[in-house]
């Protein structure tokens, strides 16, 4: 059974390697993780086994919208429904905040995670002006009631 809880100073080390190898374009290190994890424009989860994190999830909380900054399913459990139910909770969060529109910058290649993102609800927005790792980048949005 798969829990899905926040993320915790002892998970910070583990996320900081996962990050570092899925996301080697952002700089976040133990260190900057653990520092977002008690601020309130931030929501850090994870998926996890026992003691085992399988992916992980976080929402960045503007003044009247969400951004997904990042999700991540280790390899050997995609497939499995865990970066949809990762992504239900944030949804869940940002209602609780009483936040109407998420949105995400994903790579324009990133067939996968766009698959991922039409199944629950997002839609293509624009191309964004900045790239990524090399990558032309798209907008997507989810508006929430």
């Amino acid at each position: 059974m798969y829990l899905v809880t926040k993320v915790k100073d002892e998970d910070c080390a583990e996320l900081s390697s996962m990050l570092q190898n899925e996301f080697s374009y952002i700089d976040l290190s133990h260190k900057k993780i653990c520092e977002k994890i008690p601020k309130e424009d931030f929501f850090l989860i994870k998926c996890h086994q026992k003691n085992i994190i399988l992916g992980f999830a976080e929402i960045e909380f503007l003044e009247k919208r969400a951004r997904m900054n990042a999700i991540f399913v280790e390899e050997s459990f995609r497939g499995q429904g865990i970066a949809t139910k990762l992504i239900h909770h944030l949804i869940h969060e940002a209602k609780r905040k009483r936040i109407h529109t998420i949105f995400l910058l994903v790579k324009e290649r990133n067939f996968s995670a766009k698959e991922l993102y039409i199944k629950n609800g997002f839609d293509y927005v624009k191309m964004h002006t900045k790239e990524l790792d090399g990558s032309k980048v798209e907008v997507w949005e989810k508006h929430i009631n």
